[in-house]
């Protein structure tokens, strides 16, 4: 009895560190997913902010380059690290 729970055990070993690393994944794209909402809320949000108050447009345009480079950092390596093969639009 013991040997045929220890040969199932090992059987699903495998199965069950393959779920657990899809749902990392998982979990991983999500995050990135709110990060990128995130970073377009702000794009939105800081240049109107400036405008409202009246910062000179050259305030927006340093701001925008920011938050560019920001979102190029931030979501450059999730976009890269495709081993999957899914297309980008399956990503995001």
């Amino acid at each position: 009895m013991e040997n045929n729970k220890d040969q199932m055990l090992r059987a699903l070993d495998q199965t069950i560190e393959q779920k657990c690393f899809e749902l990392n994944k998982i979990h991983k794209e999500r995050i990135t997913k709110r990060l990128f909402f995130l970073g377009c809320a702000v794009f939105m949000l800081i240049p109107s902010l400036l405008a409202i108050f009246g910062v000179h447009f050259l305030g927006i345009f340093i701001a925008i380059a920011i938050l560019l480079v920001i979102g190029v950092i931030v979501l450059l390596p999730s976009l890269t690290n495709n081993q999957s093969g899914e297309s980008l639009h399956e990503i995001l």
